[in-house]
């Protein structure tokens, strides 16, 4: 595909897709969402960072994929930590699915622990990027 259009949108719409198909142990999915209403834990919010222009024709999409996690005393941590490579891996065979991206790899894992609604959350923040090379002498000129 030589277009842009869709390159952002499609992914997310596949992201969401991939969580709330195979992983409905997530009870809320959200993308770009600020939430000031209460949560169900787990959750997911994918965020859109940024696209970055590398050159020629290459565009890299970051999406950040936070995974949220209520934290009880009695629970253990690395269940957790399962259920989120599961996820992305769904989240990687899903974009394998997409024509219009020709790269998709996780690039950054980062863990975090805060409060949030008077509850101890913890998260894993997942960076994905995502390539696609546009052909500018196919776009049409209006």
């Amino acid at each position: 595909m030589t277009e842009f259009s869709g390159f952002m949108s499609d992914i997310l719409h596949k992201l969401v897709e991939a969580i709330e198909t195979e992983h409905r142990e997530f009870k809320s999915v959200r993308v770009a969402h600020e939430f000031k209403d209460k949560l169900r834990y787990p959750a997911v919010n994918i965020i859109p960072d940024r696209v970055d222009y590398i050159g020629e024709a290459d565009y890299h999409l970051y999406v950040i994929v936070d995974f949220y996690f209520e934290h009880r005393r009695d629970q253990e941590y690395l269940p957790n930590i399962e259920l989120v490579e599961d996820s992305v891996q769904t989240l990687l065979e899903y974009s394998a699915q997409l024509s219009s991206v020709g790269e998709y790899k996780p690039v950054d894992f980062d863990f975090f622990t805060g409060a949030m609604d008077g509850s101890i959350i913890t998260g894993i923040q997942v960076t994905l990027r995502f390539s696609k090379l546009i052909d500018y002498s196919n776009i049409r000129r209006r």
